[in-house]
């Protein structure tokens, strides 16, 4: 994955890479033949010999301890979110009944 690298996209056709925006992930922007100059992921883009420019990513299946931690961080997130909600509603109630008072805390 060089500057002046000439490559082909399925969307746009022959093009060359005229700059490396990040190595690691394979972002690179690209000057097609027809004029174009777009942003492509490496992947998505074959050498003159037909060769991919970088693999696609894999996904990996999530071990049974990443799932746990996620679902954990999920329902933490959800049980905030709906908390909140219930504040904001009983908030409305009170300030539409006129029973609102700034000095009043909610638990």
């Amino acid at each position: 994955m060089e500057i002046g690298t000439k490559v082909k996209s399925v969307k746009n056709g022959l093009g060359e890479i005229t700059k490396v925006i990040t190595k690691s992930t394979g972002y690179v922007e690209v000057s097609y033949l027809n004029g174009k100059i777009v942003k492509e992921m490496a992947f998505n883009l074959t050498d003159e010999n037909g060769n991919s420019l970088k693999k696609k990513p894999v996904k990996k299946e999530l071990t049974t301890e990443q799932r746990v931690k996620k679902d954990v961080a999920h329902n933490r997130f959800m049980n905030k979110f709906n908390s909140a909600i219930l504040e904001a509603n009983f908030l409305d109630c009170q300030i539409n009944t006129g029973n609102y008072n700034m000095n009043t805390t909610i638990l």
